[in-house]
């Protein structure tokens, strides 16, 4: 075991040079990930079936303009904003809707920006969708608007938003769509196919060519399948 290096307070970089192990810790006050030969993993328990190397290599240079923890942090974002449009669109509408038409109306939404959003991908977008994803926008928005349910006897609204809260909060409707999403020909995971995206327009925004853009899909494929049989 050799190669051990401490950067600074935020970022550890732990090496094994045989290459049985590489895992590289970043913590930016608020994130952290680990990087393994079978991938990326975030503090959320997000994995993305690439790493570094690969991704220096569909985009020479990228990671020079833009750190790593930032491209992992917008993907995480866009994974999140199915979750976040739908319950802030629950709490815009409930006053003037019924409960029960709002609430199909934002199951009809998280399904079509699950499968669509990828599409909508852009730097300037990535950083608006980080605001709207984050627990303090959440969580603020939501007491004020359940306060306000209460405060006004609106009971049904009322339990329907926290259902609704509880299974956005923690995934599950998200996770049906992608357990769906698995019988598509040539799939690969959501999480993998929006860091890829995500890769591919900050490098459109940086006018650097895209390499190997077809082995991307290949790689990320057969890191899944190193990381099931382990």
């Amino acid at each position: 075991m050799r190669d051990i290096r401490i950067e600074n307070s935020f970022f550890y970089d732990f090496r094994i040079s045989s290459g049985v192990m590489s895992k590289k810790f970043k913590n930016n006050y608020s994130k952290r990930y680990i990087e393994t030969p079978l991938g990326i993993v975030t503090s959320s328990g997000h994995w993305f079936h690439t790493t570094e190397d690969q991704i220096e290599s569909y985009a020479p240079g990228l990671l020079r303009k833009y750190d790593l923890d930032m491209l992992v942090r917008a993907a995480e974002a866009w994974i999140k904003s199915a979750d976040a449009l739908a319950l802030l669109l629950y709490l815009g509408l409930v006053f003037t809707l019924s409960p029960y038409l709002v609430l199909g109306i934002v199951l009809v939404l998280h399904v079509v920006w699950f499968f669509n959003k990828s599409a909508f991908i852009t730097p300037g977008l990535s950083k608006l969708m980080q605001l709207i994803t984050s627990d303090g926008t959440l969580l603020i928005a939501s007491l004020v608007i359940f306060s306000w349910l209460g405060i006004s006897e609106r009971y049904t609204a009322l339990g329907l938003g926290l259902i609704l809260f509880f299974l956005l909060k923690l995934g599950l409707i998200r996770r049906l769509w992608e357990y769906l999403d698995r019988n598509r020909k040539g799939w690969i995971t959501l999480n993998d196919r929006l860091l890829k995206m995500i890769i591919l327009r900050y490098a459109m925004k940086e006018n650097i060519e895209i390499e190997e853009v077809d082995s991307m899909d290949e790689q990320i494929r057969e890191l899944v399948i190193r990381k099931n049989k382990s």
